[in-house]
């Protein structure tokens, strides 16, 4: 959602209230919850607006603007908190590291970001990534670009912090001289901890991300370098890099872009007036005639810059690099045009999984799934979460109902109570006769069969990641234990099953004692937990299950499960060795 010119001058005027601004309205309190997603949109950090001003009094006092800033607050707090340990790792080991996306606006950690963008030298990055999997990360390589590296930290299934490491500061290619950045960088006064780009660099970095990466303007970039304009810049320097990686038209119609969408907010610029005449100068024709007509319209925020007119000078800027061969141009621009088809693409390439996760009712299966899907979720990539116990369709129910009144009584047998405990003695009762036995144990694996496994293939076709919420695995367990026959899930039906459903890449059996599972979930029959657990431990190891402590916390096996899931997906074949001891039972 777009943020209207009187809006944006309001967020003007809050970003810098010593500034006149050009026609501003005035500012009610219900216009509150719409200026705070303004700036979350755009994004403005709220941490930063210490503003003492009447004027905005409606705004920061207001209930929705106190709530978003403390949940901003507590963000920084979490992924700052995360990020100095990686530092000062990397400061041990003699890694000097630069937060690119940071311009020293108080405070200086770039929390507005979606991921924290590092910059380290390429002899350095080797040791750099080994320190972040020591730390506890993981690398996303679904998501990975030549020279940038994301990594991502997880606690209860939610990534509490993202690093994207960067060899050098591009996208698709090259922009600025990677040592100069890290030569140069400062540590900003509000937090010496950090290391930031100088002036020359954060300018630089700021606009050709908006316009090439992003391809739009958001009021947040047009902050940052109106900051940056307060210092003294070596404009020389400035052009000299751009001349020299190939986006010096770039550059210059990003002064001029920038320079009018200031004029909007505040009737004037705060560029040396020869730095935009000599962009506005020397910008090629056609881009001058595009950002004429785009500028004589009233902007909105974010500034969205024409996909047609960025690409036009993404190429161009490939085209005069001065740091690259022929054919590395050539490969950049070929990897460049891909990805952007790939991101169109209907459908995403992905390889397929399967994990499932086998227990007891009150062992946490669900919850650790739906902890797993979140994570999931959040490295982007695909997942089902599909839920298997055989006999749970409409048909068995009905064929049940319809056999019911046929079967067996006995003197105090209930067979109408409700009860998991009355359910689980009338069955295992009538289960004593050979015909009724056979007949429920292929009418449940074949309605296993039927209602599980032409989900889960499809998924796996799909190159999806399937995490199941029970497998054929507790539905042979609950059989042989409701007849307390563990010959059951060993009999040539059973046998049928699991060479039909597909093997799991992982398969978790979570481990509680009965009286740990009855106490979690009270409606459930203790003779029977511990007939299903001594026939889990019986089975577990020629099933190739990998035992698992859930008597422990939750959060704890939550994410213990989620960076082995995630490691393995991302390095199979060898993260199982790695981690498998933690996760003994």
């Amino acid at each position: 959602m777009s943020t209207d010119l009187s809006t944006a001058r309001l967020l003007a005027h809050l970003l810098m209230p010593t500034r006149e601004v050009k026609e501003l309205c005035s500012l009610k309190p219900e216009r509150a919850p719409a200026l705070v997603r303004a700036c979350q949109r755009n994004k403005i950090p709220l941490l930063s607006l210490a503003v003492r001003d009447p004027f905005f009094t409606p705004l920061l006092s207001s209930e929705v603007f106190q709530r978003a800033r403390e949940e901003e607050r507590q963000r920084w707090v979490a992924w700052r908190e995360e990020y100095l340990q990686v530092s000062h790792a990397w400061a041990q080991a003699g890694i000097r590291a630069v937060l690119i996306k940071s311009v020293g606006i108080a405070p200086s950690f770039p929390y507005r970001s979606d991921n924290i963008d590092v910059l380290v030298s390429l002899e350095d990055a080797p040791l750099a990534r080994e320190i972040l999997l020591d730390e506890g990360y993981v690398e996303l390589k679904n998501v990975e670009e030549p020279h940038k590296f994301l990594f991502r930290k997880f606690h209860e299934g939610t990534s509490v912090s993202a690093i994207h490491l960067h060899e050098f500061v591009g996208w698709g290619t090259g922009f600025l001289d990677d040592r100069v950045v890290l030569a140069k960088a400062r540590r900003p006064e509000d937090d010496p901890d950090l290391l930031i780009p100088s002036a020359e660099e954060g300018l630089l970095i700021t606009m050709a991300h908006a316009f090439y990466e992003d391809k739009e303007v958001k009021l947040g970039d047009l902050w940052k370098v109106v900051h940056l304009l307060r210092e003294e810049l070596d404009w020389e320097r400035i052009f000299q890099q751009a001349e020299r990686w190939g986006w010096r038209e770039g550059l210059e119609a990003s002064i001029w872009l920038w320079a009018e969408l200031e004029r909007w907010l505040y009737g004037e610029h705060s560029f040396p007036k020869e730095v935009v005449a000599r962009a506005r100068r020397e910008v090629p024709g056609w881009s001058r005639r595009c950002l004429d007509e785009r500028l004589s319209a009233q902007p909105s925020f974010p500034w969205r810059i024409g996909f047609f007119f960025s690409k036009r000078h993404y190429y161009a800027k490939i085209w005069r690099d001065k740091t690259i061969s022929w054919g590395q141009k050539a490969l950049d621009a070929l990897r460049h045009s891909w990805a952007g088809v790939e991101r169109r693409l209907p459908f995403r390439w992905q390889r397929p999984m399967l994990i499932s996760l086998s227990g007891v009712d009150g062992s946490g299966k669900t919850s650790l799934v739906q902890g797993l899907r979140g994570a999931l979720q959040e490295c982007d990539l695909a997942a089902e979460v599909i839920w298997c116990r055989g006999a749970s369709s409409p048909l068995t129910d009905a064929l049940i109902r319809l056999v019911k009144p046929l079967l067996p009584r006995r003197q105090g047998l209930d067979v109408q109570g409700g009860s998991r405990e009355a359910k689980v003695i009338r069955k295992s009762f009538w289960l004593q006769h050979p015909l009724l036995r056979w007949g429920w144990i292929l009418l449940t694996l074949a309605d296993a069969f039927l209602t599980c496994w032409p989900k889960i293939c499809w998924a796996l076709l799909r190159g999806r990641i399937v995490l199941a919420d029970r497998y054929i695995y507790d539905v042979l367990v609950e059989l042989a234990a409701l007849v307390d026959r563990v010959q059951v899930a060993e009999s040539w039906p059973a046998k049928l099953a699991l060479w039909l459903f597909p093997q799991p890449h992982i398969a978790y059996l979570l481990d509680v004692s009965p009286e740990e599972a009855l106490a979690r979930k009270p409606e459930e029959y203790l003779p029977f937990l511990e007939r299903q657990v001594f026939v889990y431990h019986r089975l577990a190891v020629p099933w190739d299950m990998r035992l698992v402590n859930a008597e422990e916390e939750l959060v704890e096996v939550q994410d213990r499960l989620t960076h082995e899931v995630l490691i393995s997906y991302y390095a199979p074949g060898e993260a199982l060795q790695d981690v498998a001891e933690p996760m003994e039972g």
